[in-house]
């Protein structure tokens, strides 16, 4: 059953679009013991969406992942807060810390020290539960482990190096700490704004070049519009669906060149 795919983003009744930026932290691991699974994260409608989808069965040496039957949680940036200052925990204690993690919505995700799923690795788990708290289906991904490494006493001579294994053991797990802190601090607001106000200028030539052209052809302008459309969105969580939002009304009003700004 899909929980969760890449088209996601859509609003219904043909209202504006949330628009959905794609990660490029992707973390596979198609050789693992547990779940042969990918994990990947979304951003969209102010939300961190990570998703563990399962390995398709290609018959081949091809590496593919099924996007559209896996398994999604939207995380809001204080579930990303909490759900990092948990990953930061775990990796100082695996014992203590083991299946802690962060519900939202009807699914939970958690970190695993993998000894549940005889794993010598950590994990992440996300689980999708009903009303009642009973699991409906589980993803697992495994971190990789003795797999990324970095180059000591290369010899241009031979040819010849060793590897630096056991200083990235847990660069997947960082990796995923680092995208979660940048998500919910991104989410202040603050790096948005202070591009828009450099971009300031740029925006007061640009509206005096529209003026021109609009003085030109003849064209009113107004200083600022009558009406704006305004839109009533649903929540991830309370929507029926989990994947959009409807608007207000399908009616649309004209606006001024200077609307745009």
């Amino acid at each position: 059953m899909s929980l969760g795919d890449y088209n996601n983003n859509r609003y219904q009744n043909n209202g504006p679009t949330a628009p959905t930026v794609y990660s490029a932290y992707r973390m596979n691991n198609a050789e693992s013991e547990v779940d042969k699974t990918c994990m990947t994260f979304q951003y969209w409608n102010n939300f961190l969406r990570i998703s563990i989808s399962p390995k398709k069965e290609t018959g081949n040496d091809q590496v593919q992942f099924d996007m559209k039957n896996g398994i999604t949680i939207n995380l809001s940036h204080t579930k990303a807060r909490i759900f990092a200052d948990v990953l930061k925990k775990f990796k100082e204690d695996p014992e203590k810390y083991n299946n802690a993690g962060v519900p939202s919505g009807p699914a939970i995700i958690t970190i695993s020290n993998g000894k549940e799923y005889n794993s010598e690795w950590p994990c992440v788990v996300i689980r999708k539960v009903d009303e009642n708290g009973s699991v409906q289906a589980t993803y697992v991904y495994q971190m990789k482990g003795n797999y990324f490494f970095s180059v000591l006493n290369y010899d241009e001579s031979k040819g010849s190096f060793d590897r630096d294994l056991e200083s990235y053991n847990g660069l997947e797990l960082d990796q995923m700490i680092t995208l979660l802190e940048n998500y919910y601090n991104a989410m202040t607001g603050a790096n948005a704004y202070s591009v828009v106000h450099e971009l300031r200028y740029e925006h007061y030539h640009r509206q005096n070049d529209l003026k021109a052209i609009a003085d030109k052809l003849g064209v009113e302008l107004r200083s600022a519009s009558s009406s704006r459309n305004n839109y009533s969105s649903k929540s991830y969580f309370n929507s029926s669906n989990g994947n959009s939002n409807s608007s207000a009304s399908a009616n649309y009003e004209p606006a001024s060149i200077d609307d745009i700004y």
